[in-house]
């Protein structure tokens, strides 16, 4: 049977973080869940990779534990493929001080595994936290639309056309937030910028689409619980102690990728012991 796995970011869009003070008005702590969807002309989901994989994200003041998952692709003797997501690894960042501690498992008597720092020019497109920055070139004549529901919920929306260079060619994109009015606030932003711009309300969902292309691409995130339980704060208090008197020396600035790779051969090695 052959085996590859790739390991992926979840976050198609990137959710940010506002700032390292959680403000009075917004979520000291609770879980989101976030994922990415891909549909075709007729709306209908067109399943790959890790989408339709919706992972989660546990919060308490300036620090976030998330889930890193790897596809993995099977081939067995008839060569048949199937794949299946893995939780890699779960992740635990101190946004004061931007450094990641990965967790072979999520309890507070896990293995810390690696202590480390990002390059600012990874390639990771899953927690740019420190960048506040906004999904399109620019908010100017964003256009009001007609609500929609979606999971029972409803949705202002606004929606702009913008241009893209991409091999000599223009390409037409349209993209679309949607907006939630009166829902709790968290650190969480699909884009910051936007959600300033119409303080009352805050885009949770973002898609787009090709002009004169089938395919539809949408990022989401959702608060599923405003509250953690004890043994969710038992893992944030562990492990904001493992990173004050663990021993494990710090890797700096390492590449996404670099990181990606040397977790999943760690995480075969661990497999065949």
């Amino acid at each position: 049977m052959n085996i590859s796995r790739g390991l992926l970011s979840l976050f198609f869009c990137t959710c940010l973080f506002q700032g390292f003070i959680t403000p009075k008005n917004k979520l000291r702590e609770g879980i989101i869940i976030q994922g990415h969807r891909f549909y075709d002309g007729n709306l209908h989901e067109i399943k790959t990779g890790i989408t339709g994989y919706d992972s989660k994200v546990w919060f308490l003041d300036s620090c976030v534990i998330y889930e890193m998952v790897s596809l993995n692709m099977y081939t067995d003797s008839y060569h048949k493929s199937t794949s299946g997501v893995t939780i890699d690894r779960y992740v635990y960042l101190d946004l004061k001080t931007m450094i990641y501690y990965d967790y072979s498992n999520f309890s507070d008597t896990a293995t810390l595994l690696r202590r480390y720092t990002l390059h600012p020019d990874s390639t990771n497109l899953t927690w740019r936290f420190f960048r506040h920055k906004q999904l399109i070139p620019s908010l100017d004549s964003l256009v009001a639309i007609k609500d929609t529901v979606v999971n029972g919920k409803n949705y202002k929306r606004m929606q702009k056309e913008i241009s893209r260079d991409e091999g000599g060619k223009t390409l037409k994109m349209v993209c679309t937030y949607y907006m939630q009015c009166g829902m709790p606030k968290s650190i969480f932003h699909l884009d910051g910028v936007f959600d300033d711009k119409f303080n009352d309300c805050e885009a949770s969902r973002f898609d787009y689409y090709i002009v004169g292309k089938p395919n539809r691409y949408l990022s989401f995130y959702e608060i599923i619980s405003d509250t953690l339980s004890s043994t969710e704060h038992k893992i944030f208090k562990k492990w904001s102690q493992n990173a004050l008197t663990t021993n494990l020396s710090m890797e700096h600035s390492w590449k996404f990728d670099q990181v990606a790779t040397d977790s999943i051969e760690a995480r075969s090695k661990r497999k065949s012991d």
